[in-house]
């Protein structure tokens, strides 16, 4: 009890009895008893709020009884008060008085083993690890000891985050203990009337130490960042591997973005540097790369050698020149955007010596440089203007490479440029073995110049050839590398020769893929032969993947080839109206004036009509005729497209007659509609008549009338011979019958005065139409005389016609 007294005796003694309460608090651990009252366990669950009030009798609490520590606990209820807490017991207890707190805290004290009884065991809330740490420099050894000695209920919330902010920070233990309601901080009168305004005056100045730590963290970090950015530029530049890939400007732009994130929110802003720096800065940063001085040498007589006007002796010179500079050197500048340009000037302009010496030191390179952005147009160049033997060797080394490099983005178009322009068929197939297994990349066939006489050598092993194939190309599917003619052949070749199962598989890892394969002759048949095989599923898919191509795909050699196919095989004809016919109907003028777009449009109107049609291109349609998948009749579904685009192709003969009547590529196109159009043609007649009725001096087709036009005078003969089919099918709208009705007399008569006109009279009369030939007859008839005088085969002809058909009057 005596060093408990002392306590109150001064601050220097409290703080002497204070070091050693160690030996207390071992004690204290030991001889604790549990403490009284039921176990908060046993209790209601945890809440985030004050432990509750006590219904017995309240102790008494000392009025001397901190300022410092009631301020801390009007803190803690501003923070439970934010938090949703309730703070009911802390005012309550702050204005207790200190005399009975003073009192009841001297007589409370007992033995050792009875301090836990000091205060009650409250339940324990979250305020003690919101609380901030109290900025008074007292020494709590002594509250560290009856805490120690109290201990923590089992399973109490409270312990559980000591333990966590421990493991975190060392110290946040201690700032709890400081903090803990319960324990009753032990200080003379004169200090806790002195510690307001010390503290107030303490928390500004930690707010304004805090601001500037803040500030000063936040330059050291911009400083660090921007010296960063400077080492790794030094590093780039001392780097030899690296310093053609360095940009200008990226430390500054480094330094700008560094600064643009300063705390008082200005950035750098770039200076507009003038031309000259801006060049001096490129010519500094150029040289930093190897063969510098080598490179702008070579420059200089480049620029001159790829002159248009320079002499074949001088360009021979100049070879010569920038053979000698880069000799030995030329790998090197091989594989740079400049050097690369210098040595394909070289190749381009020198000798075939001069390209032999150039080809010698690179030529064990050339795997290498097909992969290079730059390089690979080196290889070009060999191949382009190289003699059959540097080609052949280059060929040589891509052998056995093959498999990998058509993957390879660069070297892709290497080995598509190598076998479509210059590849024979020996070189053409040892490129496609690779392909067939590994047996054949090792071991080249001369005999063989295709896969189907491959098989004819080697019949056992077709099924494994496939395996391979399929094994190959699947994976090429899948990264949509299938632009390449070498692809689309070993897909064609897959195609034929692979069973019905195999193929079917195949269709549908394809299908969506396809039209990425229409715009060469394999590829094309490689898609026809996916449309005519597929089963319904597979054909959905593939006209899907159509739309928004198929403009393109019409106006392709042999892509309009696999819209044919589909409107041999497809039964869905809503879905091919909707999808190809719908796209090809917006820009319909632009389809019909195509050479291959009028096939689509023709084949729509009389599909395989030899006269539009060659027999082989007619062969290859007649393949899908025997697929298993088509069950609707193939005139209906003739019929169903026709019906779909018979009235857009007649309005578009009535707005583009005069470029359809005047053409020759056109004719044909012309008549096939007015022929196979279901609808009414007599606006479509009308319109060819109203150009025949125009004056033979006054033409709108230019100096010639349509009757003296080469393409002109046939279209109209073809229309007058094809009201013989209508006649006979008793039809009403015959376009004989419409060109009497609208030209003129008098210009009927100036027809007389040339030859092809006379023609185009004698087929009218020719025709066997009674209301035509009462019509016209009377006309011609007043015109004996002058016709007899002409000399030309129309006239004598027409003469004589008249003559027969008016003996009898």
């Amino acid at each position: 009890m005596e060093t408990l007294e002392t306590v109150h005796s001064g601050t220097k003694r409290h703080k002497k009895i204070r070091r050693h309460s160690t030996s207390l608090d071992i004690h204290a651990q030991s001889m604790r008893r549990p403490p009284e009252g039921d176990s908060i366990i046993e209790k209601a669950p945890m809440k985030l709020g004050p432990p509750p009030v006590p219904t017995g009798p309240k102790k008494k609490v000392n009025e001397n009884k901190s300022v410092a520590a009631m301020k801390r606990r009007k803190r803690r209820t501003n923070m439970s008060s934010d938090s949703g807490l309730e703070t009911a017991e802390d005012d309550a207890n702050v204005k207790r008085s200190r005399s009975d707190t003073k009192s009841d805290f001297l007589t409370s004290l007992g033995p050792l083993n009875d301090i836990s009884s000091i205060h009650p065991v409250l339940d324990c809330t979250m305020e003690s690890t919101f609380s901030k740490k109290s900025k008074s420099k007292l020494d709590v050894t002594w509250e560290k000891a009856v805490c120690n000695a109290r201990g923590q209920p089992d399973g109490a919330e409270r312990s559980m985050r000591m333990a966590k902010s421990s493991a975190k920070n060392p110290e946040s233990c201690a700032i709890i203990e400081e903090n803990d309601e319960n324990v009753i901080p032990v200080e003379s009168e004169d200090e806790a009337n002195g510690m307001v305004d010390e503290e107030e005056e303490e928390d500004n100045e930690m707010v304004e130490v805090k601001k500037m730590e803040k500030v000063e963290k936040k330059k050291k970090s911009l400083k660090d960042k921007v010296q960063g950015a400077v080492k790794k530029m030094k590093k780039l530049k001392e780097g030899k591997a690296t310093t053609g890939k360095l940009k200008k400007g990226v430390l500054k732009r480094k330094i700008a973005d560094v600064m643009g994130s300063s705390p008082d929110g200005g950035g750098l802003k770039k200076a507009k540097k003038s031309e000259k720096e801006s060049k001096e800065e490129k010519k500094d940063f150029k040289k930093l790369r190897n063969n510098y001085d080598l490179i702008q040498n070579s420059k200089k007589i480049w620029e001159e050698l790829r002159k248009h006007d320079v002499t074949v002796d001088r360009k021979t010179k100049l070879c010569a020149e920038l053979l000698d500079m880069s000799k030995g050197k030329m790998q090197l500048l091989a594989f740079t955007h400049d050097g690369a340009r210098v040595i394909q000037c070289l190749i381009q302009h020198g000798n075939m010596e001069q390209r032999a010496v150039a080809f010698d030191e690179m030529k064990n390179n050339m795997v290498a440089m097909s992969e290079s952005k730059y390089a690979k147009f080196i290889v070009r160049k060999f191949l382009t203007y190289g003699s059959k033997m540097e080609r052949s060797l280059v060929f040589k080394s891509l052998c056995g490479h093959v498999r990998r490099l058509i993957r390879h983005r660069e070297a892709s178009e290497i080995i598509e440029y190598a076998y479509n322009e210059y590849a024979n068929a020996t070189q053409r197939l040892a490129f496609l073995e690779e392909f067939y297994g590994p047996t054949f990349t090792l071991l080249k066939t001369d005999d063989a110049k295709s896969l189907e006489d491959v098989l004819n050598l080697h019949p056992k092993k077709k099924d494994m050839i496939l395996a391979n194939m399929k094994e190959t190309l699947v994976p090429l599917i899948e990264k949509n590398i299938l632009t390449h003619s070498i692809i689309h052949r070993l897909f064609y070749e897959y195609f034929l020769h692979a069973d019905s199962k195999a193929r079917s598989e195949m269709i549908s890892e394809l299908r969506e893929t396809v039209v990425n394969m229409v715009h060469s002759r394999d590829g094309a048949r490689v898609a026809m032969k996916c449309i005519w095989h597929g089963n319904t599923k597979d054909r959905k898919a593939i006209l899907k993947s159509f739309k928004g191509f198929v403009l393109k795909m019409s106006k392709e050699e042999y892509g309009h080839q696999v819209l044919l196919s589909i409107f041999d095989v497809v039964d869905d004809t809503k879905l091919v109206s909707k999808i190809i016919l719908e796209e090809l109907l917006k820009t319909l003028k632009e389809v019909a004036m195509d050479t291959y777009g009028r096939k689509v449009l023709l084949y729509l109107l009389s599909p395989r009509d030899p006269m539009h049609f060659h027999p082989d291109v007619v062969k290859v349609m007649q393949e899908g005729d025997t697929n298993e998948f088509s069950k609707k009749d193939t005139n209906v579904r003739h019929d169903e497209l026709l019906d779909v685009v018979s009235k857009p192709l007649l309005k578009i003969v009535i707005d583009n007659t005069k470029e359809l009547v005047s053409d020759n590529n056109s004719l044909l196109f012309l008549l096939t509609i007015l022929s196979h159009a279901k609808g009414d043609t007599t606006k479509a007649l009308e319109a060819v008549a109203e150009i025949c009725a125009e004056k033979m001096n006054n033409s709108s087709l230019g100096d010639l009338h349509i009757v003296e036009h080469p393409a002109g005078h046939i279209t109209l003969k073809k229309l007058i011979a094809m009201d013989k089919e209508k006649m006979k099918n008793k039809e009403s709208v015959l376009f004989s019958n419409v060109l009497m009705n609208t030209v003129p007399e008098s210009v009927l008569k100036s027809w007389a005065a040339c030859n092809r006109g006379c023609f185009i009279l004698l087929a009218l009369l020719e025709l066997g139409n009674p209301e035509v030939t009462a019509q016209l007859l009377p006309t011609l008839a007043t015109m004996k005389k002058s016709l007899k005088m002409l000399k030309f085969k129309g006239a004598q002809l027409l003469h004589d016609n008249i003559l027969y058909n008016t003996k009898d009057d």
